[in-house]
């Protein structure tokens, strides 16, 4: 409203010095009434972006007590005016019918409009939307993953660790099985701390899929998973232990320590 009202007065006043018969000292003041209206420009914007950001804060601790209908308005006006992180929640609260009914199609849409801005959320609820063909939408894996794509080339990890797992798995014609990439995805989750894609890594080693079969490398990864708790991997390690001598057990420890002071980087 306010950005509005201060256009309306640039373009008067642009009018009235091009139609206007103005006296020479007035034509002098032109550049000196121009920048004021500049600095009024500017300074209006600052005070509109710091609403926008206050009702998105606010909406955030509305969301935060439990007061769903309130955090909707707020986030309803946040989104109008850009926020992608505004129009996620939307997004999520349309999903869990959460101070609105719940409605798919609605939830699709705000997803998609902050998945555009670059949201990365955005983009990874939109893979997994089209990877399991929920709420509304048709299941298509190359949807799936051209969204996990882009979520997961901002670092999200999750989308990495379902980028692995779907070309682990044959889905037709539509994604061919490729254990090379699932094993190139599953490594970047693994140096990222994605505790499930260090354990898949791990089972990929057992099992020589898209990698040469290495138990000792499959014990360190699955260990590093095991600590945080991931049965798959406790499993993995047990049976990977069967075929090791103690020494081996030893080594891929030592190599599980060492890699994880090196917060998982350059470990495989």
């Amino acid at each position: 409203m306010l950005r509005k009202l201060h256009s309306k007065l640039i373009a008067n006043l642009l009018r009235q010095i091009l139609y206007s018969n103005l006296r020479t000292e007035e034509i002098l003041l032109i550049p000196w009434v121009l920048k004021q209206v500049l600095i009024g420009y500017l300074f209006l914007s600052v005070l509109t972006g710091f609403a926008f950001a206050d009702s998105l804060s606010d909406a955030q601790r509305a969301y935060r007590a439990g007061n769903y209908q309130e955090a909707v308005k707020l986030f309803r006006l946040a989104a109008k005016n850009g926020s992608a992180d505004a129009r996620y929640a939307l997004g999520s609260m349309y999903t869990y019918g959460e101070g609105v009914p719940s409605d798919n199609q609605k939830a699709v849409k705000w997803y998609r409009l902050a998945a555009g801005q670059g949201h990365r959320d955005a983009q990874y609820t939109l893979g997994l939307i089209y990877g399991s063909g929920q709420q509304g939408l048709p299941q298509d894996h190359q949807e799936a993953v051209k969204w996990y794509h882009l979520a997961a080339a901002q670092g999200h990890r999750e989308a990495i660790l379902n980028l692995g797992m779907i070309y682990e798995r044959s889905h037709g014609q539509s994604i061919p099985q490729n254990y090379h990439k699932a094993v190139k995805w599953y490594r970047l989750g693994a140096e990222l701390g994605s505790a499930g894609a260090q354990a898949n890594l791990g089972m990929m080693y057992i099992r020589g899929f898209g990698v040469s079969r290495n138990l000792i490398r499959a014990y360190m990864w699955l260990d590093l998973a095991s600590a945080k708790g991931i049965g798959l991997a406790q499993q993995g390690r047990t049976v990977a232990a069967e075929e090791m001598t103690p020494s081996q057990i030893s080594k891929a420890k030592k190599m599980a320590e060492d890699c994880k002071l090196r917060n998982y980087k350059n470990c495989d």
